[in-house]
């Protein structure tokens, strides 16, 4: 029998489990679809039981890993929402470059809603839009916090340089 379950909300702060007896916050920053999510991961580490108070709750912290990953681990109960804080979406979610059949270049906004043609910067600087495992932010969280060995995969994930959509598409 297949549980009921509350899908992840931009806002929602859930718990990022280490396997040491504390976890990590992370915060959900936008939705594609009901199961791709764009999250973030704070250095904020929270013991993995008890309430998790309001101060505890991360306010303009920059993040340590931010990914548009699977729901899978929310589905799973593994990350469980524990707050919600509600967020400036923009400050986080970051611009893409997407192709068309006719190989012509894009910038396009997180949410696609806004497209332009790509300047030569912008093809070479910007992402395609990629979902990862939600594993992959669990197994770098777990790897910051010296638990396991750093893997060049987790620098797909470190936000910093990140161009984003906000600054692209102002407004």
């Amino acid at each position: 029998m297949k549980k009921d379950r509350t899908r992840p909300e931009p806002g929602d702060v859930f718990r990022v489990p280490l396997g040491d007896g504390r976890s990590y916050l992370g915060q959900v920053m936008g939705s594609l679809t009901t199961n791709q999510h764009y999250v973030v991961v704070f250095d904020v580490a929270v013991p993995d039981e008890g309430p998790v108070l309001p101060s505890q709750l991360p306010h303009d912290e920059a993040p340590l890993f931010a990914a548009l990953v699977l729901d899978t681990l929310f589905e799973s109960g593994e990350w469980h929402v524990v707050g919600h804080r509600e967020v400036d979406p923009g400050r986080h979610l970051p611009a893409y470059r997407v192709s068309t059949a006719a190989d012509e270049w894009y910038a396009e906004s997180f949410d696609g809603t806004q497209r332009r043609i790509a300047s030569a910067l912008e093809i070479e600087s910007l992402p395609l839009r990629s979902t990862l495992s939600a594993a992959v932010l669990r197994r770098a969280a777990r790897a910051r916090a010296g638990l396991e060995p750093w893997l060049e995969v987790f620098d797909r994930v470190r936000p910093s340089g990140r161009t984003l959509s906000r600054d692209l598409f102002p407004g």
